[in-house]
């Protein structure tokens, strides 16, 4: 970038710095839609098990994408000082945090979605102990623990 500058080379200068601020845009994209994919399938996990869905989950997700876009403008102030060296060619700061964080929350989407799987694999449980109800008051105890069970986790 220095050379560029020296040089007075503008349009050079100009198509350095774009391409650069275009990488670090879509990394920012990047997190805010892993962030925010994350939370959808949270919101998944939580109706799947019949916890109610609480404006504190909310600000968490929240919270985290503050943290996330605090460490963020660190990695983009390293990355604008690396720049000033020829040998420094791209955002790595920018690019390595971000695919790190996209990790973390991919991970999380996984251990969600298994999560649902799980909630979702115990109705046909539920099912068959209707089924194999010995008498209809057998079934009528295993409905009503459901109910209760239902009632209890705050859901309608």
């Amino acid at each position: 970038m220095l050379e560029l500058i020296q040089q007075e080379d503008w349009h050079g200068l100009t198509v350095y710095v774009a391409v650069r601020v275009a990488i670090v845009l879509i990394c920012w994209v990047f997190l805010a839609m892993a962030t925010f994919i994350d939370m959808y399938y949270g919101r998944k996990a939580a109706k799947a098990a019949g916890e109610g869905l609480r404006s504190r989950k909310y600000r968490r997700t929240f919270n985290k994408i503050g943290d996330y876009i605090r460490v963020m403008v660190f990695a983009l102030m390293f990355d604008f000082l690396a720049g000033l060296f020829t040998w420094y060619v791209a955002p790595f700061a920018t690019v390595v945090y971000t695919i790190s964080a996209v990790l973390i929350e991919f991970i999380s989407v996984r251990e969600k979605l298994q999560k649902i799987k799980v909630n979702a694999a115990e109705v046909p449980d539920i099912i068959r102990q209707i089924v194999q109800a010995a008498s209809a008051k057998d079934a009528e105890k295993i409905v009503e623990l459901i109910t209760n069970k239902h009632s209890d986790n705050g859901t309608d």
